[in-house]
């Protein structure tokens, strides 16, 4: 099920480097949009990893009564690694930035 988010991300980050290629002017380098979505996207990563930790707690108890000791009970701690999401962004926002422009430059081509 996690392949199908990835698909559906990708497909999202695709659309909005169509859609920002798209609506700027023809004589804007295929260079500028990757690197504008590639700072959008990296900024976007910045913001949304630190505010992303989950904690949990997690334990056995009978009728709502306390934990059943401490072999039953657990902590589960999710922290995201902000580098490697960081640089995914940046290489993921380069990739679908040079895409984007690059496929909307045939279309406009393909439109005279």
């Amino acid at each position: 099920r996690w392949l199908w988010l990835l698909v559906g991300a990708a497909v999202l980050v695709a659309g909005a480097a169509c859609a920002m290629a798209a609506t700027s002017p023809a004589r804007v380098p295929p260079w500028q949009h990757a690197l504008r979505l590639a700072v959008a996207l990296a900024l976007a990563a910045l913001m949304i990893g630190p505010t992303a930790r989950v904690s949990a707690r997690i334990g056995l108890s009978v009728l709502g009564i306390g934990d059943l000791g401490e072999g039953l009970t657990g902590q589960v701690l999710l922290e995201p690694q902000l580098w490697g999401a960081l640089g995914l962004a940046l290489l993921w926002g380069l990739v679908a930035g040079f895409a984007g422009a690059w496929a909307v430059r045939g279309l406009r081509r393909w439109r005279r």
